[in-house]
């Protein structure tokens, strides 16, 4: 831990001080010096350094995104925001804004490089299943936002079990009794998981 906070001091102040020509590799280096950090203090438990040491990292890999937009980066995002997403209550609405951030993200993602399928399908499948625990709590008032989000990923889910539970959670949601800003949205996708359907699915 101690190398790892140093370097990255080392280089920001470096950075500060406009002393590299060249500062992407350096902001790249930073970001995933702070995920490895976020990552140690996630196992230990240590909710709040971990927050911090993501939204650095965040901070990090968005300077670079900002000239030099790529799928791994945005990968190396959505995994940092992951650590945000262990941080929140599960009734904040903090929580739903970066699930959402999350989400665009990844969505976009997938559509740059159609070739890394897996990749995008696993990370896809980690944020889907983080959404299911949070929508299962029905005193959740977020749930529905929450599901409709999540419901976004469908087009990237590979494994029948979550295909399966996707379709049960669309079909669970009345729309009826959805507010105006996600019901038009909700609609849109229940008739996309709907075409892409595959045999087999419950209804």
């Amino acid at each position: 831990l101690v190398w790892l906070n140093s370097g990255i001091a080392i280089a920001e102040v470096a950075i500060s001080k406009e002393q590299i020509e060249d500062p992407i590799q350096i902001h790249i280096l930073c970001g995933d010096a702070y995920h490895e950090l976020a990552r140690i203090h996630s196992h230990k438990g240590n909710t709040l350094q971990m927050k911090e040491l993501a939204r650095r990292g965040i901070e990090h890999i968005m300077e670079v995104i900002t000239a030099f937009d790529s799928v791994d980066l945005r990968y190396k995002l959505i995994k940092m925001y992951m650590f945000l997403l262990q941080a929140e209550p599960n009734n904040s609405h903090k929580l739903i804004e970066i699930f959402d951030s999350a989400t665009a993200m990844l969505i976009a993602g997938c559509r740059m490089d159609k070739n890394r399928v897996g990749r995008c399908s696993q990370i896809a499948e980690e944020l889907f299943e983080f959404a299911i625990k949070i929508i299962a709590n029905k005193d959740n008032s977020l749930s529905e936002r929450m599901a409709i989000s999540a419901l976004s990923l469908y087009p990237f889910l590979k494994k029948p079990e979550l295909i399966n539970k996707a379709h049960l959670l669309k079909d669970s949601i009345d729309e009826t009794e959805l507010p105006d800003d996600i019901r038009e949205r909700f609609i849109e996708l229940k008739e996309l998981m709907d075409n892409l359907k595959p045999k087999g699915i419950e209804e």
